[in-house]
């Protein structure tokens, strides 16, 4: 083995041995067939340990490459052979029992350093060390891009694949024999387009290093995202090779969604807590400024106090809040207990000292007296922050003034007992019904309509109230429950157990509420309030009945005087045909145009009869009509009858004759006579019969009403009495009126008519006006 010294530089592989073991921390040495030591690394006591290891070992055990020894410990070996040259072992040892590949893959480097250091029979000994550097090198080069981590591939200027590291397997899938001699297609995902890898060779060709990312397909047809630098290697001025270096970065891209997706899923629930909660810690985080207002706002000031120093920091809503002059340091016990309420200040002071000794309690309560004199309740909230061994050192909180808090709960409670006293003492029924329509609450006045107390709390509503289906309006109010549709008013009959009829009036109502929806009932009994108002139908049906009774005696004198010209003209005619047949004159054509003219007399008095029946025909025959034509025969009618008593009608009527209203007709006539019948006694009373008296009556439209005025030169209405004219039993004319002619009036006009009256004195006498809506005329 003198040779080995020729050939080796024993100082230098000796030197690097040391520098690999303080770096790996496995104890290198060289050694030879069997066993004995070559070189070792200063302070390696462990290669003295190989010798009878080897001797106990065969030669195939040897060569396996792994030693064990007896204290558990463990040696990789690995052969070097060199032509001409005796074998040698390089050899690593750990105490422990690690990983065989790792320390086999040491032992394969310090090979490769004594491989360096042994020159070659051709060279001369003047140029050993550097060959041996060399060598050393290259195969440090070749050693590191075979057990590089990263996928290294070489392909010749044309893509061609030359060289792949081991781990481009791992990567790919591919061996080195399946890929070299191709090209990279069988890698291509289709993600890229050809634009994609028009720059990349457009940017290796030009001699420049391309950066990128791709997405390739492996050989079982699952996609990876690797990083990649893809550089020429030039030559003499020419490229003649491409390297490209490509990191898996996979899991990395897939974490880094992951994270975006966290980010973003974070970034929304923070969004929500903070719309939701606004409490005073996120708010400082977000904004500064809008944490003092929102503290300011909620009554809430922030705090904090290191339990090592007692040293703290209060925000500036928290002085304000005790009335504290701000400053940058928090105020001092003193001056906490200062301002506390003097009743509470003995258990703010064991609360303080329990606070700086770790308490399990996160709340604490207490009163303080503002400089200003006024007392404010507080509640402290707080936790604490531990340090790694468990220890608390610090301790935040905030101070809420829940003055107003308290002060609102009490006069919401005073309200609910006021509520409570409301519900109690209605005289509307009120039902609460959940959202489930199930019952929740019934007042008495509700119990009282169904005659029962209410047994069914928790019940459906129909459940508990099963009669209220005995209705044809039941399929109506099931539907306004369950679609949750607020309804008026509606008018509701049903028939209790019993056989009686009972009528409601009931609404429907969904309030807005925060909690949970609920639906409220409110009935009215109006059972006996119909029977009246039938019955008060009845009467007014009566009354009006009765007003046209009342005009009966003017009807009369007005079909007298209408009926006494016909009459005299029946008895001339008839006098001239005796008279005529007596003296022979009578003849054939004069017969005739007697008759005619005696028929003619007769017609007009059966029409006037006709109209005067009709008008006082009890009811009413139709619901719309043209007020022109209505009239146009009253006037008619009692034109003449007026002209006897000195007064005359003059009349007006610029509405359109086929213009129609709401009503009927022969009721519109009789509101017209009492108005004329009125107005003519009024003109009677005022000039005691003398001529000059006047009527005149107008109608005009606009584009919603018909407008009616009757107005007489009869003084006018008084005006102490002004405001009771429409009042039943109401009169002027003493004995002689029956106070309700102008009371039916109103009646029909605003009940019947859809319309409005109302009087009032014009120049020297009354007016009346009636407004009335017109009607969509009919097709």
């Amino acid at each position: 083995m003198a040779n080995l010294n020729e050939l080796v530089n024993t100082d230098k592989l000796k030197k690097q041995l040391e520098q690999f073991s303080d770096f790996s921390g496995f104890p290198a040495s060289v050694h030879g067939a069997d066993g004995e030591i070559l070189v070792k690394a200063d302070g390696n006591t462990f290669a003295e340990m190989l010798p009878a290891v080897f001797a106990k070992a065969g030669a195939d055990n040897i060569i396996k490459g792994i030693l064990r020894t007896k204290n558990g410990g463990i040696f990789a070996i690995n052969s070097t052979e060199i032509d001409n040259f005796p074998k040698i072992f390089s050899a690593v040892y750990s105490e422990s029992d690690i990983e065989p590949g790792r320390l086999k893959s040491a032992a394969a480097y310090v090979s490769t350093l004594t491989q360096g250091c042994l020159a070659d029979n051709l060279v001369s000994a003047a140029h050993s060390d550097l060959y041996c550097d060399n060598v050393r090198m290259l195969r440090t080069f070749y050693a590191t891009v075979e057990q590089s981590p990263i996928s290294i591939a070489v392909t010749d200027r044309n893509g061609t694949i030359e060289y792949v590291n081991p781990f481009f397997k791992e990567l790919t899938g591919f061996s080195r024999e399946e890929i070299i001699g191709l090209g990279f297609n069988a890698l291509k995902s289709g993600e890229h387009d050809r634009e994609f890898y028009k720059d990349l060779w457009q940017t290796i060709r030009s001699g420049r290093v391309w950066t990128g990312k791709f997405i390739n397909k492996k050989k079982d047809g699952s996609k990876y995202i690797e990083d990649a630098k893809i550089a020429p290697i030039i030559e003499n001025g020419e490229i003649v090779r491409y390297i490209g270096i490509k990191t898996d970065i996979t899991e990395q891209e897939r974490l880094h969604e992951l994270l975006e997706e966290s980010n973003q899923a974070l970034e929304a629930t923070v969004r929500k807590r903070t719309e939701k909660l606004r409490t005073a810690y996120i708010r400082l985080k977000e904004n500064r400024d809008l944490l003092k207002k929102t503290q300011k706002v909620a009554r809430m000031g922030g705090w904090m106090r290191d339990m090592r120093t007692r040293r703290g920091y209060w925000t500036d809503e928290a002085f304000a809040i005790f009335g504290i002059e701000r400053r940058p340091e928090a105020p001092t016990v003193k001056e906490i207990l200062t301002a506390t309420h003097p009743e509470d200040r003995d258990k703010v002071r064991e609360w303080l000292e329990a606070l700086f000794g770790y308490t399990p309690e996160r709340e604490f309560s207490f009163r303080i007296i503002q400089p200003g004199g006024e007392e404010r309740i507080i509640t402290s909230i707080y936790s604490y922050d531990f340090d790694s061994n468990g220890k608390p050192y610090r301790i935040n909180g905030i101070h809420h003034d829940q003055t107003e808090k308290i002060r609102t709960a009490e006069r919401i409670e005073k309200h609910e007992k006021l509520l409570s006293s409301i519900l109690l003492s209605a005289n509307v029924g009120i039902c609460v019904l959940d959202g489930d329509c199930r019952v929740e609450m019934v007042n008495p006045e509700f119990e009282k309509i169904f005659g029962r107390r209410t047994t069914g709390a928790g019940s459906l509503f129909t459940d508990a109230y099963p009669e209220i289906l005995n209705s044809s309006d039941a399929e109506a109010l099931c539907d306004a429950l369950r679609s949750k549709t607020p309804t008026t008013r509606m008018e509701y009959r049903f028939t209790l157990p019993s056989g009686r009829e009972k009528i409601l009036t009931i609404s429907v109502a969904v309030p807005k509420t925060d909690h949970d929806p609920v639906t409220l009932i409110t009935a009215s009994d109006i059972t006996e309030l119909s029977e009246l108002h039938n019955k008060q139908i009845e009467q007014e049906a009566m009354l009006i009945q009765q007003s046209k009774m009342a005009a009966l005696g003017e009807m009369i004198g007005v079909i007298t005087h209408q009926w006494q010209q016909p009459l005299n003209a029946v008895g001339m005619f008839s006098q001239l045909i005796e008279s005529e047949f007596k003296s022979s004159d009578l003849n054939a054509e004069n017969l005739r145009e007697y008759t005619a003219a005696i028929m003619s007399q007769l017609d007009f008095m059966s029409q006037t009869e006709k109209d005067f029946r009709n008008f006082f025909k009890p009811g009413r025959t139709d619901d719309r009509f043209e007020p022109v034509s209505a009239l146009e025969e009253i006037i008619d009618l009692v034109s003449v009858h007026y002209a006897n008593s000195r007064i005359e009608i003059r009349h007006q009527l610029t509405c359109a004759a086929d213009t129609p209203v709401h009503g009927s007709r022969n009721e519109f006539k009789q509101v017209i006579l009492n108005l004329l019948a009125n107005a003519k006694d009024a003109i009677t009373a005022h000039s005691g019969g003398a001529s000059g008296g006047l009527i005149h009556v107008s109608c005009a439209e606009t584009a919603q009403e018909v407008i009616i005025r009757i107005k007489d030169n009869g003084g006018g209405i008084p005006e102490n009495v002004k405001d009771s004219i429409f009042k039943s039993y109401f009169t002027t004319k003493g004995n002689s009126g029956t106070g309700i002619g102008l009371y039916i009036s109103k009646l029909i006009t605003e009940t019947h008519m859809h319309g409005s009256i109302y009087a009032d004195n014009e120049d020297s006498g009354a007016v009346f006006t009636l407004r009335l809506k017109k009607a969509s005329r009919e097709v």
